[in-house]
């Protein structure tokens, strides 16, 4: 069967403090109940983005078609 997950050394790259050292940094454990507070972050983050470009964007076809 198929399985989805995370590398925990990926993960420690991005998000360092998620990520703890089981074994004398031979292992590693994710704390994945921290996941949807940074997800939810990263998504509010994105959201502004987009609305900002979205904003840019009207602004520049507003010219255009002036």
């Amino acid at each position: 069967t198929n399985h989805i997950g995370f590398i925990a050394q990926e993960v420690k790259k991005v998000i360092p403090t998620i990520v703890e050292d089981v074994h004398e940094d031979q292992f590693y454990g994710i704390n994945v109940s921290a996941f949807p507070s940074i997800i939810i972050k990263a998504m509010q983050e994105q959201q502004e983005m987009i609305e900002k470009l979205s904003s840019k964007i009207d602004e520049l076809e507003k010219k255009i078609n002036n």
